[in-house]
């Protein structure tokens, strides 16, 4: 979608982009928080499919996980989504 925005030049992309970052911020730490904590139970993450949501893949240093590292991507682009809406009001 970014990447549309930017063919295009379009410089209100943050009215598409913020809700999907956001949405996608929270899915990840709902994922990080049924993978490192016991805030869900034990059968919790077999709920997900044939792959259950709770098995870490990578865990590096003991906290970087995959759900981890969507979780630091989702709130870059929130970050600089909203740094983008600040700018362009500062502008008109």
């Amino acid at each position: 979608v970014l990447g549309i925005a930017a063919v295009r030049k379009d410089y209100g992309q943050s009215k598409y982009v913020l809700p999907m970052t956001i949405i996608g911020g929270c899915i990840s730490l709902l994922h990080y928080l049924m993978q490192k904590t016991a805030l869900f139970p034990e059968g919790g993450g077999t709920t997900c499919g044939i792959i259950p949501c709770n098995v870490q893949y990578i865990n590096w240093f003991g906290f970087v996980t995959i759900p981890f590292l969507a979780l630091t991507a989702f709130t870059l682009i929130t970050i600089l989504q909203i740094w983008l809406v600040f700018a362009a009001s500062k502008r008109s």
